[in-house]
């Protein structure tokens, strides 16, 4: 891999598809690179233990811990897609009391949006003519 690609990736990697900085995506990976070390330092401690007991402990909690810090990873992502639906939301809303508004007094406004373009009309088909031939005969 050359070098351009190689700097394609990492800014492809912090950066959303239409290349604006992601900073969902930077939190995220800082919570997955500060979760594996957590888990590394407890896997470290867990294998110096001596007592049978307090081992136990320990790996009694670990999937619940590992499943928390899934969960605290996934946050930032689940938190930027929340925001986003409750613009879209708001977006949505305003259209329709300006739609609301325009019904009651009559006043249209332009700017609500654009018209959608005209459909493209469907291309006519032509059905071949087939002639079915029963014999009359063969029936029984």
């Amino acid at each position: 891999m050359g070098w351009t690609a190689c700097a394609k990736f990492w800014e492809g990697l912090f950066r959303e598809p239409d290349g604006t900085p992601s900073s969902t995506r930077v939190l995220m990976y800082a919570l997955a690179v500060f979760s594996c070390g957590l888990l590394t330092a407890m896997v470290h401690h867990m294998l110096r233990i001596q007592d049978a007991n307090s081992l136990n402990g320990w790996l009694s909690a670990f999937p619940m811990i590992v499943a928390a810090l899934i969960g605290l990873i996934t946050v930032p992502y689940g938190v930027n897609r929340g925001a986003g639906l409750m613009s879209d939301l708001a977006a949505s809303y305003a259209q329709v009391k300006n739609a609301q508004t325009a019904i009651q007094t009559g006043i249209v406004n332009t700017q609500i949006s654009p018209s959608p373009p005209s459909p493209v009309p469907p291309v006519p088909v032509q059905q071949a003519n087939t002639t079915v031939v029963i014999d009359n005969d063969s029936k029984g």
